[in-house]
């Protein structure tokens, strides 16, 4: 089989003289011609990972039988049983729309194409990605990086045998993704996971109910108070005291949670970007990235299936992600104490601070209300009244 390979592949020279499709530019052919001998040496050396590709590029630049054929050969050798066959198929179709004698040229690659797809046709795993009831609308689904259109979602697609990498991302949510294996002949059906937009609910601003203060009468003196208001005042004042104190508290720690957390989130996104940009520096480099994996951080939770060389960056970035995730759940707890504070304070004072009817001076403003506002983009305290 090897030695008739290699006569197939020694004409294919030859074959891609012929001008079997449009007229390439001349720049393009040099560049499809250097591309197809370097791809045709990695590919004879058992480096398919660089010489598919190349051949590909060739093809596609300078379209030829003898290239396409070629291109079908490498694919069946890697192991990429249904792009194999698509590759072959495509050889098939062009081989009927040839002249006589173009199809003399092409000798037994005819036979060879059709005996190969034959069998390995019964050997493509299918796969059949679909979304979940009440999926949002617009979330995208990618396949080893690539989109998956909406029509294709639910219908069982030829893919290659091997590793391969799902993710879903609806609008606004975070990215899921998930590996799997798919053997020879198996047909598999996968139910994704889609990760929602959080929701984040807007708190009303507490607002203290408004009491208008009335002068009172200026020949009423007012009265002495009495031990037991003065014993009142000290309670009082402790409840006051622990109500600035907490609120202190929760403004202290939402400061502090919310810096942190921006300070992770920048992190994540930058280690993101470095991670990718290595990613694409190295996806043809068997030695960094030998299956030339759009995934190379392995499983989103725990690491496993991550490439070496990127597992130290891909676990600061699992690390950074966590400390923004913990971060944010400590900001908005203490957010929700600043403005329960606030509130309690606000409340009580209303209630027993607030002088009674007898013992106000006439003509003294007072200050009617006070109002935390807490939201998820405002934080603040109002004032409300007559001063």
């Amino acid at each position: 089989m090897k030695s008739s390979l290699s006569r197939y592949l020694g004409i294919s020279s030859l074959i891609s003289l012929l001008g079997l499709a449009s007229p390439a530019l001349a720049q393009d052919v040099a560049t499809a011609e250097a591309l197809f001998n370097r791809g045709l040496a990695d590919m004879e050396a058992g480096r398919y990972a660089t010489g598919c590709p190349a051949i590909a590029e060739s093809q596609r630049l300078d379209p030829r039988g003898g290239t396409l054929f070629t291109l079908s050969q490498c694919e069946v050798r890697w192991g990429r049983i249904a792009t194999a066959v698509t590759r072959l198929g495509d050889y098939l179709e062009l081989y009927e729309r040839l002249t006589p004698d173009q199809k003399v040229l092409q000798g037994e690659r005819r036979k060879v194409a059709k005996e190969q797809r034959d069998k390995l046709a019964p050997d493509v795993p299918e796969l059949t990605l679909s979304l979940p009831p009440g999926a949002p609308a617009g979330t995208v689904v990618k396949r080893d990086g690539a989109v998956v259109g909406e029509a294709t979602l639910g219908l069982g697609l030829p893919v290659d045998p091997g590793e391969h990498v799902v993710s879903t991302q609806a609008p606004g949510g975070a990215l899921w993704e998930q590996q799997f294996t798919i053997a020879k002949g198996e047909k598999m059906p996968l139910v994704l996971e889609v990760k929602a937009a959080p929701t984040v609910e807007a708190l009303r601003p507490i607002t203290a109910p408004v009491v208008v203060a009335t002068p009172e009468p200026a020949k009423q003196a007012a009265r002495p108070p009495t031990t037991k208001a003065s014993t009142s005042g000290r309670k009082m004042a402790v409840y006051a005291i622990s109500g600035v104190g907490v609120s202190a508290l929760g403004l202290i720690g939402g400061i502090i949670f919310s810096v942190s957390a921006g300070a992770a989130s920048g992190a994540a996104n930058k280690l993101t970007s470095d991670i990718r940009d290595e990613r694409d520096k190295t996806v043809n480099d068997p030695a960094i990235n030998p299956d030339g994996r759009a995934s190379v951080c392995g499983d989103h939770d725990t690491g496993a299936g991550a490439l070496p060389h990127f597992a130290k960056a891909c676990e600061n970035l699992r690390s950074n992600e966590r400390a923004y995730h913990a971060d944010v759940a400590l900001a908005v707890t203490s957010w929700v104490l600043f403005g329960v504070g606030v509130a309690g304070t606000t409340t009580y004072a209303m209630i027993n601070w607030y002088p009674k009817k007898e013992q106000k001076l006439a003509g003294v403003p007072r200050i009617l209300a006070v109002t935390p506002v807490v939201s998820p983009t405002l934080q603040g305290v109002a004032f409300v009244g007559t001063f």
